[in-house]
């Protein structure tokens, strides 16, 4: 609730005419900000009107919720700009400099997904995880065959002989299919506008032609449908 003010105070900006958003694709849908729980991301064209707007906005927010902005967690990028402008719009917002690919809710933004070092540190911390865990008694060599089991089997449910394990490939095919079915039926939220903007949404969706210019995930997406 406290958090929504700040989406208020941005869209008061916007119709002052004083801070202008990304426009996305070929119907221009507006987008200016993301949020979710107490993490925000900013869009926005790169000028300084806009980095001096953006500060203000959230020197108000800290002003009227009592709230202090950690820009010590916070970064500022830019792209089709030189590298000094880039540093002193950083400098001006008091940010440290984004780096591609940066992480949003746990996540690498701006990685290949298909590549494996994209899943490098979320491996090493269910490694660390797994570590700690093992490292309270005192080590034996272990000299048990290790028995191999197929992974469909241990995919099974519990009852059935397996260990109730999801089938990650069936699991995202499903999760990709639940995406089809809310762009088809929720066309009006930003994000159905973004994907009808850049990519066509729906109807491209099911259509057989490929574009080598759309992201992995919209790829996925078409190889269901």
């Amino acid at each position: 609730m406290v958090v929504e003010a700040l989406s208020g105070l941005l869209r008061k900006a916007i119709a002052e005419n004083m801070y202008k958003g990304y426009l996305v694709g070929s119907k221009k849908v507006d987008i200016s900000i993301l949020q979710y729980a107490d993490d925000t991301i900013f869009f926005g064209e790169a000028t300084m009107e806009n980095v001096r707007a953006l500060k203000a906005t959230l020197r108000a927010f800290e002003l009227i919720s009592g709230l202090k902005i950690n820009y010590a967690k916070s970064c500022f990028g830019a792209f089709e700009v030189s590298d000094q402008w880039r540093s002193d719009a950083a400098k001006y917002l008091n940010c440290t400099l984004l780096s591609i690919p940066f992480t949003y809710l746990g996540m690498p933004i701006g990685a290949n997904p298909r590549r494996t070092q994209m899943w490098n540190n979320i491996i090493h911390k269910y490694e660390r995880k797994l570590d700690s865990k093992n490292s309270g008694g005192k080590a034996q060599k272990d000299t048990t065959k290790i028995p191999w089991v197929k992974w469909d089997t241990v995919c099974l449910s519990k009852n059935k002989g397996g260990l109730g394990i999801k089938d990650l490939s069936n699991f995202n095919e499903a999760l990709l299919g639940k995406w089809g079915w809310e762009l088809a039926n929720n066309q009006n939220q930003p994000w159905a506008r973004i994907l009808l903007s850049k990519y066509g949404g729906w109807k491209e969706l099911i259509s057989s032609g490929k574009s080598k210019f759309s992201s992995q995930w919209w790829q996925d997406l078409k190889a269901i449908f």
